[in-house]
């Protein structure tokens, strides 16, 4: 069931793609998500699709793990597509893009943890929520969290899928036709889940508490967070397709 979640995955490779600052990978992520917010129409959706087939062949990743990760999502898309067809009396058109905004969304959050570590998303959150200190928000918390969450996706799919092929080894039928059936076998795997969830979050906030983070505000890093002109380069894009879309509407 879960063997081909490939969401918050970093995909090893020395693409370009891999080599650009986390913070700019970021804020272009952020200016491409706006262009897709701002759009309503479908062939400029096909054509920021085909920018972002262009970056998925500069990035090296394989295009079947975006896929799989657009499939992990189609149960979403199926109700949309009947709840907008037979509630929301949506047509053809309106339901389409509502689609490609999704798949859109789903691609770029794709581009942007396939091609950096969790820590340099950390770093890259941290420096794009800078200007909040001014309002003396823990950005350095908030940045923590954040790649945290990212982090243990993978974990805790690939965690339900030990317990699933566990507790089927056990007699439990997840296939049951009941939907009770259903519900009793789904509830054998849910609970220990959470459990080991719940474990492995205190775990790590004994190993956190053991390397005195918090206890200081001046933390060093070991990277060295360079911009270089390949970065500004890959802003620039970003901001010339927000442009692009934004006069596709217009006109």
């Amino acid at each position: 069931m879960f063997k081909r979640v490939m969401f918050c995955k970093y995909y090893h490779s020395n693409s370009l793609l891999h080599q650009i600052n986390p913070t700019a990978k970021i804020i272009s992520a952020i200016i491409l998500l706006i262009s897709c917010f701002i759009i309503n129409s479908v062939w400029l959706y096909l054509l920021l699709i085909l920018f972002f087939i262009i970056v998925i062949y500069v990035s090296k990743v394989p295009i079947k793990m975006f896929l799989y990760s657009i499939r992990n999502i189609k149960m979403l898309l199926i109700f949309l597509i009947v709840f907008n067809l037979l509630i929301m009396r949506l047509d053809i058109i309106n339901i389409t893009i509502i689609i490609l905004k999704i798949i859109s969304l789903v691609i770029i959050s794709s581009l942007l943890t396939f091609t950096t570590k969790i820590n340099s998303i950390n770093k890259g959150i941290e420096n794009v929520l800078y200007p909040l200190k001014i309002l003396k928000l823990p950005i350095s918390e908030i940045a923590l969290i954040i790649s945290l969450t990212i982090r243990f996706i993978p974990t805790i799919f690939t965690q339900a899928e030990k317990i699933l092929k566990s507790q089927a080894s056990r007699g439990v039928d997840f296939r049951n036709d009941n939907f009770k059936g259903k519900i009793i076998a789904l509830s054998s795997m849910l609970i220990p889940m959470f459990i080991l969830s719940f474990k492995r979050a205190d775990d790590l906030a004994n190993i956190m508490e053991v390397r005195l983070y918090g206890y200081t505000d001046k933390r060093t890093d070991c990277d060295i967070d360079k911009w270089t002109k390949n970065d500004t380069i890959v802003v620039i894009v970003s901001i010339f397709m927000l442009l692009l879309c934004v006069v596709g509407e217009v006109i």
